[in-house]
């Protein structure tokens, strides 16, 4: 398990697919994936078997502390010991749990995560230009605008910038000996 101020995150199970089906499919959370199909039972079923025989992906499930319960999921995805990098993603807070400060709580928690217990060197993530929210809660985890894919995501009917942002290892370290320099 994984442990931040109000929240924990811990593996996800068989029995956690349900709730990610019915968040997944909610239409305010689709449109900011790149994927915005909507998804059945039986394909979450699916890609929770390929996503056991995969060592590159580990998913979590945000649960609050106080009640246990689930307030998001996020995970990890491309692992890759050679380079020490993984991508951060896949996240999502649920429908009233948004804009009460979870997002940054679950990446911090999977930051710690990532560069202790993983030993990475650089953990990175792709947002859509047009989602502020989940941009500005990397930014507010130390994350770095590293460059800006143009027009790379048709999404609403037109395309979108695709954001790439990126914290390395001792960008976090240093935020950590420097707590008040965080946004």
């Amino acid at each position: 398990m994984l442990e931040g101020d109000r929240i924990n995150l811990t593996p996800l199970e068989h029995e956690d697919l349900p709730l990610i089906v019915e968040w997944r499919n909610q239409p305010s959370v689709r449109r900011w994936f790149f994927d915005k199909s909507l998804i059945s039972r039986s394909a979450q079923e699916e890609w929770y078997r390929r996503y056991l025989a995969d060592p590159r992906r580990q998913m979590f499930v945000a649960r609050l502390k106080e009640s246990g319960d689930p307030v998001g999921v996020i995970g990890f995805s491309a692992i890759d010991a050679a380079n020490r990098s993984a991508e951060i993603g896949s996240t999502i807070v649920a429908g009233a749990a948004r804009g009460h400060g979870y997002g940054a709580e679950m990446v911090r928690a999977m930051l710690e995560y990532g560069f202790r217990d993983l030993n990475l060197h650089r953990i990175y993530a792709y947002a859509i230009g047009r989602n502020a929210a989940s941009i500005r809660v990397k930014q507010k985890c130390g994350f770095r605008i590293e460059g800006v894919l143009r027009e790379a995501h048709y999404c609403d009917g037109a395309y979108a910038d695709v954001v790439l942002l990126a914290i390395l290892r001792a960008e976090w370290e240093e935020a950590l000996r420097n707590p008040a320099e965080r946004a």
